[in-house]
């Protein structure tokens, strides 16, 4: 695959934030590849890329734990709370099979976490910060995305999507898509959709808004 790859992963989001990553990389007029641990499978990418100008990736724990030479230009791992235990046995290995999503970047590569120091790429690699200033901060107004060159602050009510972890998932795929080097600006926030049976509006009926999130597959997705 020679096109620029955008991978995420984390227990809880990655569906939903490389969704979002698609659409905001279609809103600043980029063909984007979706696929990988849901949809297509990337190794269909290799016969397709001529048709994609970059590739966004959702990468479980899974596949992080047998790949050799998976080398995202710019990743985010979202979070990490106990999920697939039967497998990975502890919390230790599982964390250790979702930090190989940055293990061949580069210091010319970005890594994208939130605060958890367990997530933290080593020193040599640029590094956002989903919770910190360079990175992307949030009060319950404004979401404010930041990197060494370039700063952004929208308005909550502008990101059309229900929950407050929403937000993290937004500044996640907008801060993927200004690492292959798309403005902050033209990240499109205001039409992005949701996945089927993720926190999906379906109707209002007689005063009682009903959603769908059939696809919370833990209890942290239930809570969020």
């Amino acid at each position: 695959i020679k096109i620029p790859i955008l991978a995420i992963t984390g227990t809880n989001g990655k569906s939903s934030t490389a969704h979002y990553t698609q659409q905001l990389l279609q809103s600043a007029g980029k063909k984007a590849f979706l696929g990988g641990n849901f949809g297509i499978p990337l190794s269909d990418l290799v016969l397709l890329q001529d048709e994609f100008d970059v590739a966004v990736v959702e990468v479980s724990s899974y596949q992080l734990e047998g790949a050799q030479y998976f080398k995202p230009t710019a990743c985010a791992l979202l979070n990490l709370t106990p999920d697939h235990l039967a497998r990975h046995l502890n919390m230790e290995t599982y964390a250790a099979c979702k930090r190989r999503i940055f293990e061949h970047c580069t210091i010319e590569d970005v890594v994208i976490t939130n605060t958890d120091e367990r997530l933290f790429p080593s020193p040599n690699h640029r590094h956002w910060i989903l919770g910190q200033d360079l990175g992307a901060t949030l009060n319950k107004e404004h979401l404010t995305l930041k990197s060494e060159i370039d700063q952004r602050q929208m308005n909550c009510t502008d990101v059309p999507l229900i929950g407050a972890h929403n937000y993290w998932n937004v500044a996640a795929a907008a801060l993927l898509c200004h690492a292959i080097g798309i403005p902050l600006a033209d990240c499109d926030v205001t039409r992005l959709q949701p996945l089927e049976h993720r926190l999906e509006p379906i109707r209002n009926l007689n005063g009682v808004q009903w959603v769908n999130d059939s696809k919370a597959t833990n209890v942290e997705a239930t809570e969020a």
